[in-house]
């Protein structure tokens, strides 16, 4: 039941990304971004598919067996956890980059 639950997450996911890139094109970055990737329930479903995985990656004793395996799941809950922290603690800006030249000015969005 729970690697279920987990792969009908991923799918959802999936195809949430699928259906924010074709929207992203043809409406623009800041919609998605307010609407999509920056809303509650976008988050809720990557923080869903965090636990029901920890839950499926415990339960199943082959994935302990197989240490790199393991290592695998256990390094895309961390890549995960490193992009809620971008999302949450990070300061939103543009940077104008030009060549030959030095900058240390961010304009905040």
């Amino acid at each position: 039941m729970i690697k279920k639950i987990t792969f009908a997450l991923y799918i959802t996911i999936v195809i949430v990304l699928a259906m924010a890139t074709i929207i992203e094109n043809c409406i623009g970055t800041p919609f998605v971004n307010q609407y999509f990737y920056g809303s509650w329930w976008f988050i809720c479903l990557w923080i869903l598919l965090v636990i029901f995985g920890l839950i499926y990656i415990f339960k199943s004793t082959s994935l302990i067996r197989h240490i790199p395996t393991f290592i695998l799941h256990l390094s895309m809950i961390i890549i995960l956890l490193g992009a809620f922290l971008t999302h949450t603690l990070s300061h939103k800006g543009i940077i104008y980059l030009r060549s030959d030249q030095l900058t240390n000015r961010i304009e905040e969005q």
